[in-house]
């Protein structure tokens, strides 16, 4: 009987420890459940931009703005020297004055820069020779099989797809500054036929902005050949002319 009575003892002793453990986990537990600890660590960014020049560019210099001026453009492509309703009339001492420039604000990425310049001053069908021409300014290059020079002017263009610098060596534009001007004047032929031209001739000219990578690989996003084939794309997929990306 007193074997039974320790066997019970020992079993009772085996249950209370068992509850003994019990109790103690269960407390550890609510001690864990109200000492927490969390972390976060939140990375704000910022994202490529372009922003408009705040100045006109300056009468003296067009590469850069104009401090003491008070216009400021409503977008990225400015004409300082056009006058709305100019009158074409045959030959260069006829010029008019249309000066195309392309600048970029204080807060922008730097960028590689085209234009493409559409002469809508004809009829369908009407020969090219009898369209407005204009000379490049230094600074401009021609993207080559891109531009038109079907003109009775020598070594002068009618439209077409221009890029800052060259082709081969695009230029960089850096914030707050201009490309310069991209041309100068305007003009009709000397012996051109202007009952050929439409009733309001238009010279419509078109901004191409892309966003430079420093250290891209030649071909990659943000690479100058890349900003090449951006911008023949980009007057593809405008209808302006179908012209075959490299």
């Amino acid at each position: 009987m007193e074997q039974e009575t320790s066997k019970k003892r020992s079993k009772k002793g085996i249950v209370a420890a068992v509850l003994a453990c019990c109790l103690v986990v269960g407390g550890v537990a609510g001690v864990l459940a109200w000492l927490t600890a969390t972390d976060d660590a939140t990375n704000t960014f910022t994202v490529g931009n372009f922003s408009t020049p705040e100045k006109e560019p300056d009468p003296d210099n067009p590469k850069i703005p104009d401090q003491d001026g008070v216009t400021t453009p409503d977008g990225y492509l400015t004409e300082t020297e056009w006058v709305d309703g100019s009158k074409l009339l045959p030959g260069e001492d006829n010029a008019v004055a249309k000066n195309p420039n392309v600048g970029i604000g204080p807060d922008s990425d730097s960028a590689y820069v085209f234009v493409y310049v559409e002469n809508k001053t004809q009829g369908t069908g009407e020969v090219a020779t009898n369209a407005p021409v204009f000379s490049l300014e230094n600074g401009w290059g021609p993207v080559a099989g891109a531009v038109d020079m079907s003109t009775a002017e020598s070594g002068k263009y009618t439209g077409g797809l221009f890029v800052y610098g060259t082709e081969s060596a695009p230029g960089v534009l850096t914030a707050n500054a201009y490309t310069g001007e991209v041309f100068s004047s305007v003009y009709a032929p000397t012996n051109a036929d202007l009952t050929k031209y439409t009733d309001n001739p238009q010279m419509i000219v078109h901004a191409y902005i892309y966003a430079q990578k420093a250290g891209a690989t030649e071909g990659d996003d943000g690479s100058a050949t890349a900003a090449v084939k951006a911008a023949k794309q980009w007057v593809t997929d405008e209808g302006w002319a179908t012209l075959v990306t490299p």
